[in-house]
């Protein structure tokens, strides 16, 4: 179990607070006119309270900060990936391909260097795209485990101001100090920065602080305490829902501005990079310790062979099944 209040946790506290807040209403009615058990009056006033504090619990729980880090790790594993600057694999890719091809000249070998480029833009896109959509979960992640501990708070001041009003306990404590709100934004994001927050840990983003509003649960009468705890309840849901809303909107503008972005990676290659296209010449793709007086007779050659073995593509004879197929 991660470091955060159970499902279980936080109904049990809305339950318990909503049993007191029953216990002082019949307290203050002398002729009988009770509220009464859940159990035992399922259609009474009482069970209608209890269901109002767990439908509260119910929207607090509903994101589940096990299934966000489920995610958040998945997105880091990908962003990982295809960070130019940490992935050993596209870091090693890259530094072979510019080995392999800084001596090659030509309209091809010109075209194929821009189709690097392109995929290294792409790769960054989507990296940028990632971290993202990292940031987005890890809000979501601090804001549904913090929302639960300040629920609880929230139901336990009022259960001890119901102890106070009924001379139960004095020194019962009814201050509470919320945390989820806006502040949990900026703490968050300064967790880390960029293609940093592919190797934040789930737990660092769970422990960034944030400054709390300080609220209590007071009232010697049942109407005070019950609006005691709507004001809390309230101020823990709508900072709640706003933060959710602020991590899909920095998501969707994520997406927006992936989808805005110009990359012509697969647009068709031009002729001169496909030595399938028969206007292709050793002088498009050729190497400076191979000369194109001394090769180009024999590569043309060689292409003539190609060309009139297959064809080019969908002019002549499909090469494979796929292309006769699609073909019809």
């Amino acid at each position: 179990m991660g470091d955060w209040k159970t499902d279980d946790e936080v109904r049990s506290a809305a339950d318990r607070a909503a049993r007191r807040l029953i216990d002082l209403f019949d307290h203050e009615q002398p002729d009988g006119k009770w509220l009464g058990s859940p159990e035992t009056y399922p259609g009474g006033g009482g069970a209608v309270l209890l269901r109002g504090l767990l439908d509260d619990a119910d929207k607090v729980i509903s994101l589940d900060p096990q299934k966000i880090i489920d995610e958040f790790e998945r997105m880091k594993k990908v962003g990982r990936a295809l960070d130019q600057e940490t992935s050993a694999d596209i870091i090693d890719a890259f530094r072979t391909i510019d080995y392999s091809v800084q001596d090659w000249e030509g309209g091809g070998a010109d075209a194929f260097r821009r189709q690097v480029s392109m995929i290294q833009a792409f790769l960054g896109q989507q990296a940028g795209y990632l971290v993202k959509t990292v940031e987005s979960l890890a809000i979501l992640l601090a804001a549904s485990v913090q929302a639960r501990r300040d629920y609880i708070a929230a139901a336990d001041a009022t259960s001890a101001a119901v102890a106070k009003a009924l001379q139960q306990h004095a020194d019962a404590d009814t201050k509470i100090a919320i945390s989820v709100g806006a502040s949990v934004v900026s703490a968050v994001l300064g967790v880390a920065t960029g293609g940093a927050w592919f190797t934040a840990s789930a737990g660092v983003v769970i422990g960034a602080s944030s400054a709390g509003l300080q609220l209590a649960v007071d009232g010697d009468k049942f109407a005070d305490v019950a609006s005691g705890y709507k004001a809390a309840k309230n101020q823990v849901l709508t900072t709640y829902q706003d933060i959710i809303a602020t991590a899909l909107g920095k998501a969707q503008e994520a997406e927006r501005d992936l989808l805005g972005e110009k990359n012509e990676l697969f647009a068709p290659m031009p002729p001169s990079i496909n030595v399938t296209s028969p206007s292709f010449h050793y002088a498009d793709f050729s190497s400076t310790d191979r000369p194109v007086a001394e090769f180009d007779s024999k590569v043309d050659q060689e292409h003539r062979k190609l060309i009139d073995q297959h064809g080019p593509a969908s002019v002549t004879a499909p090469a494979t099944p796929i292309q006769r197929r699609l073909d019809g």
